[in-house]
């Protein structure tokens, strides 16, 4: 799994056209917020569902074996989003990779080859964008200045000028 997550990591996260840093890091802020609203709807549709087969069994026929697949995979969508949301308001790897199976499971939920498709590449191309938030790669523009390491220096402290300050800090960057 590590190679199919590294191969659509190179093509739909670095080879292809990058989203904006604004636009990524929106999604990564309002995500868990965004998943939770599709919770919501992916459970009420599974309860609608449940609730039109239960007045109308004589028509299983009609919808077939592949509806109750179909609601069997929402569901199992609607574990792992649940189960990624915690990790999604840390940040982490987790929630991410939750997110990603989330995504794949309700993805092949509708048994519709095009429907699929489109869902697979919409949705992989955006998490594989926003991925390097969660794993290390990149910072948010507003983390606080203990999560963001200030220009110039490894370990977050202000760099000094010892010729100028004689040894003091000065508080940011210092222009010769």
């Amino acid at each position: 799994m590590k190679e199919i997550i590294n191969a659509l990591d190179t093509y739909l996260g670095k080879k292809a056209p990058q989203l904006p840093k604004a636009a990524k890091e929106w999604i990564v802020k309002y995500a868990p917020y965004l998943i939770i609203i599709g919770l919501i709807l992916l459970a009420l549709s599974v309860l609608s569902y449940m609730r039109i087969s239960s007045y109308a069994r004589f028509f299983y026929y009609s919808y077939g074996p592949s509806m109750s697949i179909s609601v069997i995979l929402e569901v199992i969508a609607i574990i792992l989003y649940a189960i990624a949301l915690p990790g999604l308001f840390k940040k982490s790897a987790s929630g991410w990779n939750f997110s990603f199976y989330g995504a794949i499971v309700s993805s092949i939920s509708s048994f519709e080859p095009i429907s699929i498709i489109i869902s697979l590449l919409v949705s992989l191309y955006v998490l594989f964008q926003i991925r390097p938030y969660y794993f290390g790669g990149a910072i948010m523009a507003n983390s606080s200045a203990e999560e963001k390491p200030m220009a110039g220096s490894a370990t977050g402290s202000a760099p000094t000028n010892t010729a100028q300050g004689a040894g003091k800090s000065s508080g940011g960057p210092v222009a010769n």
